[in-house]
């Protein structure tokens, strides 16, 4: 009997060693086209799910040591209701490093055109997200490690700093989940959040007003306190309807909310996600402007919505591949709120990725 030592398929390790094995065990059962590479990749994905069906109900695409499906792997003898797996031929894998990832041209089409067909590389394994984020084990971090791969992939992210920090940053804000901005609060907490100068530090829980040297930047969270408590609309369209966001009509402000893992807000981002999204996918034309509740519809569209407002941060981008935890903290609030945490989180995948850990808070 064959073994593996860790998980492989759908959001598992997939480690090459063990992903060989499996591959050979398919092979055996049927699937005559997969390759033996190591390269864990859409086809080897359909084999598994093509062989789980002939004996479970759900197919769930992963194997894992000990468990039903790579013991029947190794069942000599199929079920009766087996049949060939019909698989294509791999598709051939990419090298590590595109040419787009060091700088290259981008003229010859987009990333998207020049990976089509192509297996992407396995830049973040489930390790590392179980690792920065042991809240979303077995949950998020399975449903969203394809599409980190494939969109740092085609945006270009594979300096090691970088990743540690993307993936301990976007933990801390979120823990990778995908939602809404919710704007339901008690009076109390809308006018900590949105109403003083200097946001939460301006505020002063005791007296419920703005601290001396603070100033009330939206007296009617006071004044109008009904009208805004616990009224998600009105909050919306009133903190986020200005033009430095591009939300100029009436209902702008709640419409184009926080969405997403890391939240876009603004119209402005949503147009940007809508024209970068669409050059770089095009299968799959969307539009985030007209329908922004798409960008939580998927883990998918969650996950590149983040990266693309990632990588449209050059100062941001430069911090994470050279700087300190607090360094590239303050690119993305503008201080150090969550700082031990943040450390925490980028110190547990450093050592993943091969690189030093975070010292300093500075």
């Amino acid at each position: 009997m064959k073994n593996i030592n860790q998980t492989v398929g759908l959001g598992g390790v997939n480690d090459p060693q063990d992903v060989s094995i499996i591959q050979a065990l398919l092979q055996q059962q049927g699937a005559k086209n997969l390759k033996i590479d190591g390269i864990y990749g859409p086809n080897t994905l359909k084999a598994i799910k093509e062989f789980q069906k002939q004996f479970l109900t759900h197919p769930d695409g992963i194997v894992s040591p000990g468990k039903k499906t790579l013991e029947q792997l190794n069942n000599p003898t199929p079920p009766s209701s087996a049949r060939p797996l019909s698989i294509p031929p791999d598709p051939l894998p990419l090298p590590p490093i595109q040419p787009w990832q060091n700088g290259g041209d981008k003229q010859q089409g987009s990333a998207r055109d020049a990976t089509r067909g192509a297996v992407y590389p396995q830049i973040v394994t489930i390790e590392m997200l179980d690792a920065v984020n042991p809240e979303g084990r077995n949950k998020q971090n399975r449903e969203i490690l394809p599409y980190i791969n494939k969109y740092f992939s085609i945006y270009g992210i594979s300096n090691p700093r970088e990743i540690a920090h993307f993936l301990s940053q976007t933990a801390h804000e979120s823990q990778f989940r995908n939602k809404a901005e919710d704007l339901d609060y008690t009076a109390k907490r809308m006018r900590q959040i949105y109403g003083c100068s200097g946001n939460k530090r301006g505020y002063d829980i005791r007296t419920d007003d703005c601290k001396p040297g603070h100033k009330r930047i939206r007296p009617m969270l006071w004044t109008e306190e009904q009208k805004y408590a616990h009224n998600p609309e009105n909050l919306g369209n009133l903190v986020y309807n200005r033009k430095s966001l591009k939300n100029t009509k009436p209902g702008d402000g709640y419409k184009y909310r926080g969405r997403g893992i890391v939240q876009l807000t603004g119209k402005d981002k949503y147009i940007n996600f809508t024209n970068t999204h669409n050059e770089n996918n095009p299968n799959d034309n969307q539009d985030f402007v007209k329908n922004p509740d798409l960008v939580i519809s998927s883990y998918e569209y969650a996950v590149e919505g983040t990266i693309i407002y990632w990588v449209g941060k050059e100062d941001l981008r430069k911090a994470a591949q050279n700087g300190t935890v607090g360094q590239v903290s303050s690119k993305i609030n503008g201080g150090t709120i969550g700082i031990e945490d943040r450390v925490k989180r980028f110190n547990r995948v450093a050592s993943l990725l091969g690189i030093t850990q975070n010292g300093s808070k500075r």
